[in-house]
C-alpha cells in the first residue's frame, strides 16, 4: 500500500501545518495540557500580584498629633452607684489629622472614680495632607475621673471625599482639664486603600 500525503496528515503528522505548540514541540498531549494549566496558573498569579498593591493602596504609615475639645452633658442618670453620662463632644485635631471631630460619648463612672467610655463620631478634615473629606471615628477605653487620665483605642473608617479608602487605628490619650474641657494626643496607623 502506498501512503499518501493525506494519510500522513491523518496519522497526526503536521508537516506543512503550524499545529499547536505541544504538537510542534513533539510534546505528548497530556504533558501539553499540564504545561498549559501551569502556564495559566502562573499567569493568573502574576496578574494578581500586579493588581494587589494597587488594590491595597499605600502601605500603612504612622499618624500622630494632638487635640483639644469641649463637652456638654446631654443626659445623666445614676444607678447602683454608677453615674452614666451622655456627652456631646467637639475636638479640634492638629498634626497628621487636621480638622474637627464631633461625637457622642457614653461614659460610665463607678463610685471609686474609675470610668469606661465608648463613642462614635464624624471627623471632617484632612489626613496627612489629603484633600478634605469625612470619616467615622469609633473609640473606647477606660480611665479615672479622679486623675482625669483616659486611654482609648480608636478606629477610623468609612472615609468619603478626600478620605475615601481611609482606615486607621491606634491609641488616644486624653487628659481632662476641667468639668467640660480636655486635651490629648493620638498615635494611629493609617492606610488608604484603593476603591
Amino acid at each position: 500500500m502506498i501512503a499518501t500525503r493525506n494519510d500522513a496528515n491523518r496519522k497526526g503528522r503536521t508537516r506543512g501545518r503550524p499545529g499547536n505548540l505541544a504538537t510542534r514541540l513533539k510534546v505528548p498531549g497530556r504533558l501539553g495540557r499540564r504545561a498549559r494549566t501551569v502556564l495559566a496558573a502562573l499567569l493568573g498569579v502574576s496578574v494578581f500580584l500586579l493588581i494587589l498593591p494597587a488594590a491595597l493602596g499605600a502601605p500603612p504609615s504612622s499618624a500622630s498629633g494632638s487635640f483639644s475639645g469641649t463637652t456638654s452633658v446631654a443626659h445623666v442618670r445614676t444607678a447602683d452607684g454608677t453615674t452614666f453620662l451622655t456627652l456631646a463632644a467637639t475636638r479640634t485635631l492638629t498634626g497628621d489629622f487636621a480638622g474637627v471631630l464631633v461625637s457622642q460619648d457614653f461614659v460610665a463612672i463607678q463610685s471609686d472614680g474609675s470610668l469606661t467610655e465608648h463613642a462614635s463620631g464624624t471627623f471632617t478634615g484632612t489626613v496627612q495632607g489629603s484633600p478634605v473629606g469625612t470619616a467615622t471615628f469609633v473609640y473606647e477605653g477606660s480611665g479615672s475621673a479622679v486623675t482625669g487620665a483616659i486611654t482609648l483605642t480608636a478606629t477610623v473608617f468609612n472615609g468619603t471625599g478626600g478620605l475615601d479608602g481611609l482606615h486607621a487605628e491606634g491609641l488616644v490619650d486624653v487628659q481632662l482639664t476641667g468639668a467640660s474641657s480636655f486635651v490629648g494626643t493620638y498615635s494611629l496607623s493609617v492606610q488608604f486603600s484603593s476603591s
